[in-house]
């Protein structure tokens, strides 16, 4: 049995609350919630689960996947504070496909051996495809411990947008 967390960055782990943080960055913000990344760190290793990337930050010419651009997404987690043993040995979604809730179904169809995930994101999922198993986060609060208490006890809750 494979379980997965799909991971976006904005809204979860940086948060627009992380914006205050006195060392974060200028121009662009990369400084990580540390409480965020602990949450995320510590429902994957209570339940067994291996993170994907969806964010955003895959797409971005900022960011690369491997070597072509000025840094790596994955790296630039790890170096955050997320536990590089959590990640899947696929951890990132398809960059070329636009919308972040595509890019979770098409990963999942290339992944059948994954019998459980979570998607946990600051967007709604405007088709409610992934009822049941989409925490959405706020951007400004990021993931807060009732999102954090909803990985842990598998209540993913059943509207868009909750």
């Amino acid at each position: 049995m494979t379980k997965v967390l799909f991971l976006d960055i904005d809204g979860v782990v940086l948060p627009g609350r992380a914006y205050m943080l006195p060392n974060q960055t200028k121009g662009v913000v990369t400084v990580f919630d540390p409480c965020a990344v602990s949450m995320i760190n510590k429902a994957c290793e209570k339940q067994d689960r291996k993170i994907v990337l969806h964010t955003s930050w895959i797409r971005t010419g900022f960011w690369r996947i491997g070597v072509d651009g000025p840094g790596d997404v994955h790296e630039h987690c790890i170096a955050q504070g997320i536990n590089p043993n959590l990640f899947h040995e696929d951890a990132y979604c398809n960059r070329d496909i636009h919308w972040r809730y595509d890019r979770v179904a098409e990963w999942l169809a290339r992944h059948p051996e994954v019998t459980d995930f979570c998607i946990v994101d600051d967007e709604p999922d405007p088709d409610d495809r992934f009822v049941g198993h989409l925490i959405n986060t706020d951007f400004d609060e990021g993931i807060t411990m009732k999102n954090f208490r909803r990985l842990l006890d598998g209540t993913a809750p059943v509207k868009r947008g909750y």
